[in-house]
């Protein structure tokens, strides 16, 4: 699912909320030496949805449960309104 943004009310931006099937977080700071987060457990289906702008890192947000959470947060950040597609 992916909406649009305008940054500055002129530079059109592009936020996404992407599935994964694991926790894209968790194995991070272990790969500098630090101890593991605490992995956050998937919903029934076997997903966590993330934030992601304009097609590249995702953004600095827990993983969510559902699209809907996701959408909630990203639509409560300070670059809102986000204009979502379908």
């Amino acid at each position: 699912m992916a909406g649009r943004w305008l940054y500055a009310g002129q530079v059109l931006k592009v936020v996404e909320i992407v599935a994964m099937d694991h926790d894209y977080y968790f194995d991070l700071p272990a790969l500098d030496g630090r101890e593991p987060w605490e992995r956050f457990a998937p919903n029934s289906d076997g997903l966590l949805y993330y934030v992601r702008a304009d097609g590249g890192d995702l953004l600095g947000c827990p993983p969510f449960l559902s699209v809907a959470q996701a959408k909630a947060w990203a639509d409560a950040q300070p670059w809102a309104p986000i204009a979502w597609d379908g």
